[in-house]
């Protein structure tokens, strides 16, 4: 490939501010032997509103990567040549870029990209692309730039919702239309540093080398696509990587092994351990257990170790290991050991409080799952993981302490949750109607006190007046009591530490049975755990039972 004669226009887009950026890139095309010129990108303070997009930065770049195909058409390019000004090229760049032979069918060409879905080699260095992400280097054949310019544009003046999608996602619609290429292996890819979009978060989609490495999916994409190159003469001559080792993924296999791991009706790559950084984290112990066992869930599937974080918030304050003790997991208690832990890899994202039928119908849908694991399996393992959490530390102790004369079948779990849950608009319940839960619960439990074979109740609550009105509630109802005596403090989120929370949990889950006040997370983890059945009785769901589908929040 002739580089000039293909693209006869090339651009790198930079925001004035950034002279950090411009003078390296200026450096990095000297290096190679590129004439490119400098095209000054849209800064989002420029913008008066994001037009549609997700935020003003994402329709500034959009707008600059418009200008761009605007400008080839306005001087009548035959193509344009785009890169962002946090692109690496591969060393080789000039004699990689040589060796290729552009499809005369081309419409859309990257340069480098992360691939979702599995390529198809067509020529000696060249794939197919199905769908991608990332547009640090890509080109635009002229009879194309009106089509492309049409899903970067705008929506109207003044519009608040979020319809469009980031501009590499927009563009990756049209490859069904627009026939599409790409250099395997990458010659081009995003550096590691700050992204300019997201503030505080650092670009580490790829390796040093150029692999793709932080999605799951899109490592899975491309296992085994260089054999294929290989057994049909297609794999680009020029075979050193930056390395030094064979080019592509097949020469990382200490990293990254490019045959997929076929078992238990699973497909993956095998890529050990399992990193999940998950996102909103700002959540309880309910919804973090709840998730996390799904997180194990596929780590046990694809035969790894799970790594992932537990930081301490507010809603959450406290350590992993002050609370459980789970196998088939190391956690980081802080953002400093997670990125050791890590090494900035990271192959998934997702809720914390994702409901475990949820994870299932998202991940089955390509994510993870490329062979038949049922929604019945998915959720029979979910349990029995729940199953295998034990308590560790001062938990431990405190349970072991309250239960070592308890049998299991003469105690009745009771959660009174209160902080919240009076405030809760979805829960349908305002703060004046404390009194009316309050004897809806005790009508309840009266009712299952009288089947006779309860010895004590187990009292588990999460606000201190409401726990000593109910300790006087239940002496007078000749009721013996369990409690968990706590360290109070009034003006927190959460009124408790994570070690009192935790042992609340693990109370309820040695019951033989719970009722509950409102259903949440916690007393329904806790009847999970326990394999036990959960009542509730006031709410917008107030049900009974003994299974996510019967009794879910």
């Amino acid at each position: 490939m002739n580089l000039d004669r293909e693209f006869p226009l090339k651009f790198y887009i930079n925001l004035g501010p950034a002279e950090d950026r411009r003078r390296r890139m200026l450096n990095l095309f000297l290096d190679h032997g590129l004439s490119v010129e400098r095209l000054p990108a849209v800064s989002k303070r420029h913008v008066q509103s994001a037009r549609g997009h997700w935020d003003k930065g994402r329709y500034a770049l959009a707008l600059t990567q418009k200008l761009a195909l605007r400008e080839g058409r306005r001087r009548g390019a035959t193509a344009v040549l785009v890169f962002e000004d946090d692109v690496v090229l591969h060393p080789q760049w000039k004699k990689r870029v040589a060796a290729l032979e552009l499809p005369e069918d081309w419409g859309i060409f990257y340069f480098g990209c992360q691939h979702l879905e599995r390529p198809v080699a067509v020529s000696p260095g060249i794939v197919k692309v199905e769908n991608v992400w990332d547009l640090h280097a890509f080109a635009v054949k002229a009879e194309y730039y009106r089509r492309v310019m049409s899903v970067l544009s705008p929506m109207g003046r003044g519009t608040k919702e979020v319809w469009l999608d980031p501009s590499d996602r927009a563009i990756a619609t049209l490859l069904k239309e627009i026939p599409a290429y790409a250099a395997w292996p990458n010659l081009a890819w995003q550096g590691r540093e700050d992204s300019s979009l997201a503030q505080g978060w650092v670009n580490d989609n790829y390796t040093g080398d150029g692999l793709q490495r932080r999605w799951l999916d899109a490592v899975d994409a491309v296992a085994g696509v260089d054999g294929v190159m290989r057994e049909e003469g297609a794999r680009c001559p020029v075979n050193a990587s930056p390395c030094g080792e064979a080019g592509g993924l097949e020469g990382h296999r200490g990293r990254q092994d490019a045959r997929p791991t076929r078992g238990r009706g699973v497909t993956f790559s095998r890529f050990r351990p399992l990193h999940w950084q998950p996102s909103g984290m700002d959540v309880g112990l309910g919804d973090r257990i709840r998730g996390l066992a799904g997180m194990l869930v596929f780590a046990d599937l694809a035969g790894r170790t799970l790594r992932v974080p537990w930081v301490k918030t507010e809603a959450c304050p406290g350590n992993f290991n002050e609370v459980l003790s789970v196998s088939g997991v190391e956690v980081a208690a802080n953002d400093t050991d997670w990125h050791r832990m890590s090494s900035g890899q990271i192959d998934h994202q997702f809720w914390y409080n994702v409901v475990p039928e949820d994870l299932w119908k998202q991940l089955h849908k390509g994510w993870f799952l490329t062979g038949q694991v049922t929604q019945e399996a998915f959720m029979e393992r979910w349990r029995k993981r729940l199953e295998g959490f034990r308590p560790a530390g001062e938990t431990r102790r405190n349970v072991t302490k309250l239960l070592r004369r308890e049998k299991r079948e003469g105690l009745l779990g009771l959660h009174i949750r209160r902080t919240d849950a009076l405030s809760d608009g979805w829960r349908g319940l305002g703060r004046g109607a404390a009194a009316r839960l309050d004897r809806e619960l005790l009508a309840a439990l009266r009712e299952r006190w009288r089947e006779g074979c309860w010895s004590k109740i187990v009292l588990a609550c999460d606000d201190e007046p409401t726990a000593e009105r109910w300790l006087a509630l239940l002496a007078k109802e000749g009721m013996p009591v369990i409690f968990h005596r706590k360290n109070w403090n009034r003006k927190a989120l959460r009124q408790t530490t994570l070690v009192d929370a935790g042992t609340d949990l693990f109370l309820l889950s040695r019951c033989g049975a719970i009722v509950a006040s409102i259903m949440g997370s916690f007393c329904w983890m806790a009847s999970m755990m326990g394999g036990i059945p959960l009542q509730v009785v006031s709410g917008a769901e107030a049900k009974v039972g003994t299974t996510p589908e019967e009794g879910r929040p």
